[in-house]
């Protein structure tokens, strides 16, 4: 089980050079719109997976061409050099941005700006989108690097910043990627909720997971995605898999089942279809199982009692939050290994 959410940073670095200039009341000294150009056009170096990109269908809120740093890369940044500075009151940056992928409510994402000298030394703001005190964090820079340890805000800040082009619960604009991909033969299953315990969800005005006291709005959403997936001519032949921390539930809404069976005393009524394939993530490396040893990795998969980390009996034999066993000799499997 994941607890905190690993950070995909891009850098944006703005570097103080050349001569001292007097600064007038709201002068600008930066002013790019990655709509009307390529990074070196406008004059900015990109390092690492960054591309002016144009998403393939219109969304209600399509921001057209803009500038992307992929997702699941190591931190890449986009640096700009402009003169010096001395002494200004205020500055300010003004920056319109956006996550094309995940959830609109997941805050593993970040993005920081280092203001620096022609020596490497300055300033570094990150933000990440949460509602928390670490949403906002600052530091002193020496020498392009970056501390570990940053300034938190004393009091919570919300940066939450819903995504360009998510699907969240909106099952319609799921389906209609879906069927994207599916044409062009680039679809492999649904994968569910991620992590819902981490990163709660709302549906149909109804909140769910998170901190919420209740994981009915995971339930019914995950119930109508296999019903949304099966009813559809062309999409129907995918498998879905079950949603990732399954065990976390906090009462019995019957998601340690694939189908919800005779008996269960579940919330939800008995013959609710949730998914085809189980789907766990294993970490190896977990607070149970923190150092190195040998067989690591099958024992992350083992089905039983004797698997350290989040694997299969937490979530589908013996959950977290109780004592609800699985019912039947029989799961299809497909364990899932985030990295």
């Amino acid at each position: 089980m994941i607890k905190a959410a690993s950070v995909a940073k891009a850098t944006i670095l703005f570097i103080l050079a050349g001569t001292a200039q007097t600064v007038c009341l709201a002068q600008t000294f930066i002013d790019t719109d990655f709509s009307k150009g390529n990074f070196a056009d406008l004059g900015w170096q990109p390092k690492g997976d960054w591309d002016v990109f144009r998403y393939p269908t219109p969304a209600a809120n399509d921001p057209g061409l803009l500038a992307r740093f992929a997702a699941n890369k190591p931190s890449g940044s986009l640096s700009k050099t402009f003169a010096e500075i001395k002494n200004p009151r205020k500055l300010a940056l003004s920056l319109d941005y956006g996550w094309g992928w995940g959830d609109a409510n997941q805050p593993a994402d970040g993005i920081a700006f280092m203001l620096l000298d022609s020596q490497g030394d300055g300033y570094i703001f990150e933000v990440h989108r949460c509602k928390a005190t670490w949403a906002v964090q600052w530091a002193r820079v020496k020498g392009n690097l970056p501390p570990k340890d940053k300034t938190w805000a004393r009091e919570e800040i919300d940066a939450t910043h819903a995504s360009v082009r998510d699907g969240g619960s909106d099952l319609a604009k799921l389906i209609e990627t879906a069927r994207q991909l599916a044409a062009a033969d680039a679809l492999l299953a649904f994968e569910s909720t991620n992590e819902p315990n981490n990163w709660g969800v709302t549906y149909q005005d109804e909140e769910g997971g998170g901190r919420a006291p209740s994981w009915l709005a995971v339930a019914k959403l995950q119930r109508d995605l296999y019903r949304a997936v099966k009813s559809d001519p062309l999409l129907k032949k995918y498998p879905v898999w079950s949603i990732s921390e399954g065990g976390a539930e906090v009462h019995n809404v019957g998601l340690q089942f694939l189908t919800i069976p005779t008996g269960a005393g579940s919330v939800m009524p008995e013959g609710t279809r949730y998914a085809d394939c189980a789907n766990v993530h294993n970490y190896i490396y977990h607070p149970n199982s923190p150092g190195l040893e040998n067989n690591k990795t099958w024992n992350a998969a083992g089905p039983t009692a004797a698997c350290k980390v989040d694997g299969l009996f937490g979530n589908y034999g013996v959950t977290w939050a109780g004592a609800r066993k699985l019912a039947g000799p029989t799961l299809p499997l497909h364990p899932s290994i985030d990295e």
